[in-house]
């Protein structure tokens, strides 16, 4: 993997943002894949030049979880993995009650 300088990314999202040229144009100029190149732009669209500071790497969680934020998330899981067993044995007795219709 690549590592691009932050002069470089700067470069590349600032020429992005001034509208001139397209993401696969910008992409050749400075010989980087388009993928990271929109990663880099949306990462300074919500975070500014800080995105690209050594050592920046809490950005992404800025939005802490709290508690009940995860009580909510873990409700919502446990809701998910009983529908998924009833569903799960929906199926097998589906399956059982075909193969004993079956004509053999």
């Amino acid at each position: 993997m690549t590592k691009y300088s932050v002069e470089i990314k700067l470069a590349a999202v600032r020429a992005y943002l001034d509208g001139a040229e397209s993401y696969e144009d910008i992409a050749e100029r400075y010989q980087v894949s388009r993928t990271p190149l929109q990663e880099w732009v949306a990462k300074y669209q919500e975070h500014g030049i800080n995105a690209f500071q050594k050592g920046y790497t809490n950005y992404s969680f800025e939005k802490e979880a709290t508690e009940e934020a995860l009580r909510a998330e873990n409700k919502r899981l446990q809701m998910e993995n009983a529908y998924l067993k009833k569903l799960n044995a929906l199926i097998h007795d589906r399956e059982k009650l075909a193969n004993k219709t079956k004509p053999k």
